[in-house]
């Protein structure tokens, strides 16, 4: 489909049929919308490739799991709520993902498992988007069309924010506690999509 927004009227032109011809218009205009996020991708992992092979980054990761030691949950919390909130301030949800590879390695020397890892830093980026106040892409071009500002329904969004964090965190905490106590809760073991492997027909 496609349309354009005139202040708040929306005009919708209906359905367009895409070709074979289209397809290269279409990667064109990908590559061109998306490529400095990808040559960003590749760059920030060769950095942390490098990175973690010098001594002084283990060493600093080292020093930052001896004084979190014993202070999972409360670690837990405050990284969730920094990636959370840096991603509904900041107008672009890319920056965080900065810290994610430091974080991660972190939390795993902490020997939490790869599950709380994963939902303390790409999952409260997605808490950060799904109650975005000031910052996002997406909201800045939804306002300029609709001709609205920034802080319009700015407290709905920030009761989303807070009650989609606290329901986020409740069950990641949950599944910390379980981590903690010595409960089995590897991911990788229990698999309710895994294929069974067919077996050979055995040579008569």
């Amino acid at each position: 489909t496609y349309g354009y927004f005139n202040g708040a009227e929306f005009f919708d032109y209906g359905m367009n049929q895409q070709g074979l011809s289209d397809i290269p218009n279409l990667l064109y205009y990908s590559i061109n919308f998306a490529g400095d996020k990808i040559i960003f991708l590749l760059v920030l992992g060769a950095f942390y490739a490098v990175l973690s092979k010098c001594s002084s980054y283990k060493k600093l990761i080292a020093t930052i799991e001896k004084k979190a030691k014993g202070k999972e949950i409360i670690t837990v919390l405050v990284s969730s709520l920094l990636f959370t909130a840096m991603t509904s301030l900041l107008s672009q949800s890319f920056i965080p993902l900065i810290f994610v590879p430091m974080v991660i390695s972190i939390l795993l020397e902490m020997k939490l498992d790869r599950m709380t890892a994963f939902c303390v830093t790409f999952g409260s980026i997605l808490i950060g988007t799904l109650g975005v106040t000031y910052g996002g892409e997406g909201l800045y071009w939804f306002n300029h069309y609709i001709n609205a500002t920034v802080t319009t329904g700015i407290i709905y969004r920030l009761l989303i924010l807070v009650v989609a964090f606290i329901l986020f965190n409740f069950f990641t905490i949950t599944h910390v506690k379980k981590v903690l106590n010595g409960k089995k809760v590897n991911e990788i073991e229990v698999d309710p999509f895994k294929v069974e492997k067919a077996e050979k027909n055995a040579k008569n």
